[in-house]
This record gives structure tokens, sequence and C-alpha cells, in this order.
């Protein structure tokens, strides 16, 4: 075929198979691309879920701490102030009323203490139902129904279970 002659009109350019390539190589690097954002995305969600699931388990651990403080002191001291009555109340019944003031006291105070703590736990669905009455905090505590933090952990938990799952 001279130079500068047509091509003829069955045949096709050279340069498609130039073209194929560019193409089939930039779908292939989209194809990776999306992968990789996936994969990435994939381990920072397992890692907030962990995260959830630690932070929810800590939380747990440091209110167990905080029940055993209060009821191991509360408890010590209610034995003790019991054995004092019991062994002042003949000789001594005003000391005897004193030491049986300190235990009614020391009981209401856990008391409260833990309704506060668990009241952390309960969820306000659950204090609106029917199976007991509500765990109310003392004045001053924080408002029953789990705090912001305690909700936050719930529904990162809830989410990780969703994810999990799906």
């Amino acid at each position: 075929m001279p130079v500068g002659a047509a091509v003829p009109r069955g045949e096709a350019p050279l340069w498609w198979q130039f073209e194929l390539g560019t193409v089939a190589v930039q779908l292939v690097a989209a194809w990776a691309a999306g992968r990789l954002v996936h994969a990435r995305r994939a381990d920072r969600a397992e890692l907030v879920c962990r995260s959830a699931v630690e932070a929810e388990a800590d939380e747990r651990l440091r209110i167990a701490r905080e029940l055993h403080d209060i009821l191991g002191h509360s408890m010590s001291l209610i034995a003790v102030k019991a054995i004092v009555a019991g062994r002042l109340a003949d000789e001594h019944p005003e000391h005897a009323k004193a030491a049986l003031s300190t235990i009614e006291q020391t009981s209401q105070a856990a008391m409260a203490d833990i309704r506060r703590i668990l009241g952390v736990l309960r969820p306000a669905s659950a204090e609106a139902g029917t199976d007991g009455p509500a765990l109310t905090p003392p004045p001053g505590a924080a408002p029953s129904g789990g705090s912001e933090g305690a909700s936050w952990l719930t529904r990162a938990v809830n989410s990780c279970s969703v994810l999990a799952v799906g």
C-alpha cells in the first residue's frame, strides 16, 4: 500500500490495541482502589467495634469495683456497729442507739449509691417496664436512664453486632 493511501473501510487502525490496553489498566486500577478503600473501611469498622466492646467491658469493670468498694465498706461498718450495739445494749443504751442509727444511715447511703450506679446501667425503656419499680438516684446524682457515655457504648456495641451479622 502506498504512503498516503487511505485505509480500507474494513480494516481497523492499529492504535485500538493501545486504547484497549489503556482502558483495561484504568479499569483494573479503579477496581484495585475500590477494594483497597473497602478493606480500609472494614478494618476501621472492626477497630471501632472492638474499641466499643473493650470500653463497655472497662466500664462494667469500673462499676463492679465501685460496687465492691461501696458494699465492702458499708457492710464492714454495719457489722462493727452491730457488734457494738449488741454489747452495749444493756449497759449503755444511748451508745447502742447511736450505733443502730449509724447502721441505719450507712445502709441507706449504701443502697442509694447502689441504686445510683445501677440506674446508669438500666436503659430508659426498662425503667418504664412492669418488672419492678424504677431505680431512682439520690438528689444531685446523674439522671437515671444512663449517662451519655453509657448510651454511646450501648449504641456502639449494638452497631457492632449488626455489622458482624451483615
